[in-house]
């Protein structure tokens, strides 16, 4: 890729480092590196490494005087103490909007409550192992990966389990991060977060992964996912267990459902691989990011103003037309 404009940096403490020492830090996105399975280093560390072909993007621990700063809400960047050099953006994840950012990046739609926030989706999860072709239309093995405290823990009972047994089906509680990107023996996949997390901050990350992997999922209730639902195919909301019960009972009974499912994930899976939302960053750097730091080094005071005074209302339409696009399935190559 050619030069940017201007230079972009990727901010990422040392600190955040500190508890993977033992492990050679990743040389490529795509790397299998344990510390892609936290928020900051997903976000920055990850998308920083899969721009490696533009020559001016960084990735830093030191805090740059100029450019474009991106950084996660967790690296506790408090603004910058020369803002008209710098065009920062905050990654807010699923804390709080900076009012000090020129652009929050949040992970969902109903988190666009900042009149400077934009949406790009979260990473669908490198390196699944999809499930494996010959299961065919079995449903025999339901599956969980993650860290158990995101399981609403009504589905970790043994009366729960039980019932699933009497339907011929395992149920599987992975929460080793080794086991987290395998899914060639599973069936269906359950994620269902407890009653007490706020889940207008979450992302779809889940029903994303579902996709790549092949498999069904069945979720609680939570905007992210309705947020992309096209069809009744897309996923199964199961909030309860007994939602979850009902739901592999009628599958058992209809086989062509499950392939109903299996087809609609296929169909999906495409408009959230690595290219779609890496061009959806490039698309942020190139509508927002370079515009407004050219402003704020050049431009006079009274043009800033006037910008600043219309910059909420651009991005509320980009993400009006990224919302109907992102529904009806028709972004491919650009996020607006």
């Amino acid at each position: 890729m050619p030069k940017f404009p201007y230079p972009v940096y990727f901010y990422v403490p040392e600190w955040t480092y500190a508890r993977y020492d033992g492990d050679t830090r990743p040389a490529s996105g795509d790397e299998p590196w344990p510390g892609f399975t936290i928020g900051i280093h997903i976000w920055t560390t990850k998308t920083a490494l899969y721009f490696t072909s533009v020559p001016n993007v960084h990735l830093t621990s030191t805090l740059p005087d100029h450019g474009v700063i991106i950084a996660h809400n967790d690296a506790g960047l408090r603004g910058h103490p020369n803002p008209d050099r710098v065009f920062f953006i905050n990654v807010v994840a699923d804390r709080e909007a900076k009012a000090e950012a020129d652009l929050n990046i949040v992970q969902n739609q109903v988190s666009l409550t900042a009149p400077n926030s934009l949406f790009i989706p979260h990473w669908t999860q490198h390196g699944i192992t999809p499930r494996a072709p010959e299961r065919g239309e079995e449903l025999k093995t339901l599956s969980y990966k993650g860290n158990p405290q995101n399981l609403d823990s009504r589905f970790l009972s043994e009366s729960f389990r039980t019932e699933l047994k009497n339907l011929g089906i395992d149920f599987l509680v992975e929460t080793d991060p080794a086991t987290w990107s395998d899914y060639s023996y599973v069936d269906a996949f359950l994620a269902v977060r407890p009653g007490d997390v706020d889940l207008n901050t979450k992302p779809a990350t889940k029903l994303q992964n579902c996709w790549e992997a092949g498999v069904i999922p069945l979720l609680g209730s939570e905007p992210a996912y309705e947020e992309l639902r096209q069809g009744e195919y897309d996923f199964l909301l199961t909030p309860d267990p007994s939602d979850v019960i009902y739901a592999l009972r009628r599958l058992r009974e209809n086989p062509a459902e499950i392939g109903r499912f299996l087809t609609a994930g296929r169909q999906r899976r495409a408009a959230f691989n690595d290219d779609t939302i890496l061009a959806a960053w490039r698309d942020m750097l190139e509508r927002h990011a370079f515009p407004g730091l050219a402003l704020k080094r050049h431009g006079s005071p009274v043009h800033q103003a006037w910008l600043y005074h219309r910059y909420p209302a651009r991005l509320m339409a980009h993400n009006a037309i990224s919302h109907v696009r992102i529904k009806a399935g028709a972004w491919k190559r650009r996020f607006l």
